[in-house]
């Protein structure tokens, strides 16, 4: 069974969250994460115009 796994990206374009205590990450750090997410088989993202930068 193939699994999948979607990431979620509003605290890439927004500062989100309650725990959040560091804000949005730089642009450096948010192209490690999908590129780190892409080599694991991460395919799909979940943004939306709403996340700010997101997309």
């Amino acid at each position: 069974m193939a699994k999948k796994f979607i990431l979620g990206t509003v605290q890439l374009g927004v500062r989100y969250g309650i725990n959040n205590s560091y804000g949005k990450p730089s642009q450096p750090e948010v192209t490690d994460m999908l590129h780190y997410a892409f080599n694991q088989g991460v395919r799909w993202l979940d943004t939306a115009e709403a996340y700010g930068s997101s997309e």
